[in-house]
Parts: structure tokens; C-alpha cells; sequence
């Protein structure tokens, strides 16, 4: 054997132990992401740390916040671009799951999924079994027929009328609650109609099976303006509905993760990312200052 192969033999076998020693037998090359807020990161419970990934929970129907592109390939909106740049912050990879908003409640308590995160408003009942951390506000509108021929205007215009509304939500509290006003100054009530998720409830105003359909003004207003070119709905801003606040919603006492994540989109608000999301869709009227954990 020549001097030169055998230099050359000895230089391979030195650098392949180097890399065992490196890279223990089993371990293989991690792909797992770099936090880049450390102090969130360090915030973190450990089943989360160890599972190297958070599962977020939405029903991707509540456009501009979740919705589904391209016949339903590509998950995207204001609170599904937040969630995976707040993920991205604590180190974390991302599960996203699609699921019906009756079911979000359940699963969280279930432990199927960490978080929801899309719409859901903060109010004193599902404070009784979830933790939040506010991310947003919302200001509350109707989607109604072009042109608005029920002339709707306020919640005293809701008289009479058929108001669609997602079964079990804040909305659905609003219009009971209006309701009850009607009958009170001896107007008819309005008549309550409840559906399974937003989709249900346009397509049931589009059907002229409902005057209007209650949710968040944003939505209202995306899909009034990207159906048919703005040809079959109007959106209506319910101004004597006060602006609430929304969040990501935790399974109750799941302080930990929620304190991590608080600390994640106030990062994102610091360095600007949190701004250009709702930017992007001409929204900027729902950001907030700051993040915080209401529980």
C-alpha cells in the first residue's frame, strides 16, 4: 500500500468517527425548529417541550381568520398565518386540524388537540372551562342579500326578522337577547335560526331561508365582497354591538402553554410580523397592543 492511499485511508476512518461521535448511533439529525423567542420558548410545559409540536384545533370556515384554498388543499387566514408565526417563535412545529366549532370545546377537554385558534369571542361563560389569551378584537355584523332589502341596521331592525346565527356562539347569546327586547316594546320576535357552522347560515341567507346571517363583521364583509364578484351579499356593521375581544382558546388551568404563547404573539407584535398579517387582509381595525392571558 502506497504512503499516499494510506494517509488518504486514515483521513476517511478519522472523519467517520468524528461523526459517530457527533451524531450518537439512533439519534439522527433533529429537523426540529430554532425558537426565536427564547424566553417564550422557556416558557413552554414539558409534554408540549418533549412533543416538539403544538396541536391547534379550527374550523377553517371563518374566512379572512380560517379558510381552506385551493378546493380545500391549503389551510390559510389571519388567525391560521398568526398561529404558525407564534409556533414558529416558540421552536415548535405545527399540527393543524380541521374540526366543526360545536366540537373545538370537547376536544380540548378531551386533550385531542392544545388550542383552538381561529373567532372565538372571550365571554364569561367559556371562561368556566378554558383559558384564553387575547390575540384580536371583533366587531359584529350582518350578511344579508345585496342591497340589504330588510333594511337592517341596528338590533332593534332584527325585529320580526329570521337571523341565522352558528349554534352555540356568542351571536346566537346576541340575538336571543334582542329578541326578548322586541317582544318587550310589543314588536315581534325575532326569529332565531341556528346553524352548524357560517357556511350553513350563507348559504341559507343566499337561499332566502334567512334575512341575515350574524357573525364577525370581518367575515361578513370578506365574503360579501369575494362571492360573485360582490353581486349576492352585503355586509352590515351592528354598531350597538360593543367590540369584543377574541383568543386562542386553552383547555381551563393550561396556564403554562397559554403564558408561552401570549409571550409568542407579543413578540410577533413587537417586531412588526403581527401587523403586516392584518395588514395583508386590510384589517388592521382588530389588532390590540398587547397579548394577555384571561382565565
Amino acid at each position: 500500500m502506497s504512503r499516499k492511499y494510506l494517509l488518504s485511508a486514515l483521513a476517511v476512518a478519522t472523519l467517520v468517527a468524528v461523526s459517530a461521535c457527533g451524531s450518537p448511533a439512533g439519534s439522527g439529525t433533529s429537523d426540529q425548529p430554532t425558537a426565536l423567542a427564547p424566553s417564550a420558548a422557556a416558557l413552554l410545559p414539558a409534554n408540549i417541550k418533549s412533543a416538539g409540536a403544538v396541536r391547534i384545533g379550527a374550523s377553517y370556515q371563518t374566512a379572512p381568520m380560517t379558510m381552506l384554498l385551493n378546493d380545500g388543499q391549503d389551510k390559510s387566514g389571519i388567525s391560521h398565518e398568526l398561529a404558525t408565526l407564534a409556533v414558529e417563535q416558540l421552536g415548535l412545529k405545527g399540527e393543524f386540524t380541521t374540526m366543526p366549532f360545536p366540537g373545538q370545546a370537547a376536544a380540548l377537554e378531551a386533550d385531542k388537540i392544545d388550542a383552538v385558534w381561529e373567532t372565538t369571542s372571550i365571554n364569561a361563560e367559556r371562561l368556566k372551562s378554558a383559558t384564553f389569551v387575547e390575540f384580536a378584537k371583533l366587531t359584529y355584523g350582518v350578511l344579508v342579500p345585496r342591497g340589504n332589502p330588510a333594511n337592517i341596521t341596528d338590533l332593534k331592525s332584527f325585529c320580526g326578522l329570521r337571523i341565522g346565527v352558528p349554534q352555540g356562539s356568542i351571536f346566537q347569546d346576541y340575538v336571543e337577547s334582542a329578541s326578548s327586547d322586541c317582544k318587550a316594546a310589543g314588536s315581534a320576535p325575532v326569529n332565531v335560526l341556528t346553524y352548524k357552522g357560517p357556511p350553513e347560515g350563507r348559504l341559507a341567507v343566499l337561499s332566502k331561508n334567512a334575512d341575515a346571517f350574524l357573525g364577525g363583521y370581518a367575515n361578513n364583509l370578506y365574503y360579501a365582497e369575494h362571492s360573485d364578484k360582490g353581486a349576492v351579499f352585503s355586509a352590515v356593521e351592528v354598531p350597538d354591538i360593543k367590540a369584543t375581544p377574541i383568543g386562542i382558546q386553552f383547555k381551563k388551568g393550561n396556564t403554562e402553554l397559554a403564558k408561552a404563547m401570549a409571550e409568542a404573539v407579543n413578540a410577533l407584535i413587537a417586531d412588526g410580523s403581527y401587523k403586516k398579517v392584518f395588514k395583508k387582509y386590510g384589517l388592521e381595525a382588530m389588532e390590540i397592543n398587547s397579548a394577555s392571558i384571561v382565565q
